[in-house]
């Protein structure tokens, strides 16, 4: 299992500190060092990264990891915006008290679209020189039209040469 590219002082950092507060402080202890370490925390942060990497497993034979020396910028907006996403689902009388939902929403959308943009080849992580080409880049595709298989009345196929 890899590590997640954010850490808990990103998120905390992305949401404010009262808002994080809010969202993950369930026991009340009112340090954001202790709920830094909290396991709800470390779910969100993990369920961020898989949701974001999960995306590149089609293109990408190298998944990036936290411990590499460069990790795109585009990565880690991405999981950060997951990460905020999930964050506000934990607590929707929150999100609903303090109208959080076109936050929310926005989120997981901009995080949706890097992602898909990613996997389309689309967006290219240029600022990473550890990660390669994608695998669906360069191919080529070619429109002959549609191929219909006839036998004609004496037995003989129009197949041709394919």
């Amino acid at each position: 299992m890899s590590t997640p590219l954010i850490t808990a002082a990103d998120l905390r950092n992305a949401l404010s500190t009262p808002t994080y507060m809010a969202l993950f402080d369930d026991e009340q202890c009112g340090s954001y060092i202790e709920v830094d370490a909290s396991a709800p925390v470390l779910l969100t942060l993990r369920r961020a990264h898989i949701r974001c990497i999960s995306w590149l497993g089609t293109n990408y034979t190298k998944i990036p990891a936290s411990t590499d020396s460069y990790v795109s910028d585009l990565l880690v907006d991405a999981e950060l915006n997951y990460a905020i996403g999930i964050a506000f689902d934990r607590h929707p009388e929150y999100v609903r008290a303090y109208g959080e939902e076109p936050k929310r929403r926005a989120a997981y959308d901009q995080a949706e679209l890097t992602m898909t943009r990613i996997q389309e080849a689309t967006l290219k992580m240029v600022d990473s020189p550890t990660m390669e080409e994608p695998l669906n880049v360069g191919g080529l595709v070619v429109d002959g039209g549609q191929r219909i298989f006839l036998r004609a009345a004496d037995g003989t196929n129009n197949g041709g040469d394919f």
